[in-house]
Order: structure tokens, then sequence, then C-alpha cells
């Protein structure tokens, strides 16, 4: 579903987005833990400007690649940390 809302909408269908958006400013560090397909890392990383960085955690196969290939299409590989692997406690 995702791909398709992104594609098709060209944005993120949930409040929670426009939210994230509200509280970032340059300089902001952010992690984003489960990140798939970067949905909220690549809307923080946008809000950066020169400065600031997110750290996308994402362990599955394909989401990991659309992100990557994301960061890269959008210029963010100095923004954006990717880390292949899933979190716990």
């Amino acid at each position: 579903m995702t791909p398709y809302i992104l594609l098709e909408l060209e944005d993120w269908f949930e409040d929670e987005i426009t939210f994230v958006r509200t509280c970032v400013e340059p300089g902001t560090q952010a992690f984003d833990i489960g990140s798939n397909h970067g949905v909220y890392a690549l809307a923080i990383a946008a809000r950066l400007g020169q400065s600031g960085h997110v750290w996308a955690f994402e362990p599955t196969r394909k989401p990991l690649a659309m992100l990557r290939a994301s960061v890269a299409e959008n210029g963010f590989d100095h923004l954006m940390t990717i880390v292949d692997c899933a979190l716990s406690d």
C-alpha cells in the first residue's frame, strides 16, 4: 500500500506527518526506528536544510531498497544514515 499512496497522492495520508513536519527545523537530529519506505525519515530530511541528521533503521529487504533509492534520488545522502538492522529492547 505504501508505494501506491506515495506515487498517487505524493504524500502520506495520516495526520501525524503534518505534526512531525512542524517539529523539525534545521539542525534537528532524529531517529526513525522501523523506517520502512522512509515516509517519516524523508519528510524530516526535507526540512533539515543543510544541517541536522536522520538515522533510519530498517531490516526488511524491499522497503530498505526503496528507502535507499529515495535517499539517493532526493540527494539526502549527507543528511541520512540508513542502518540495515532491527532494534528492540
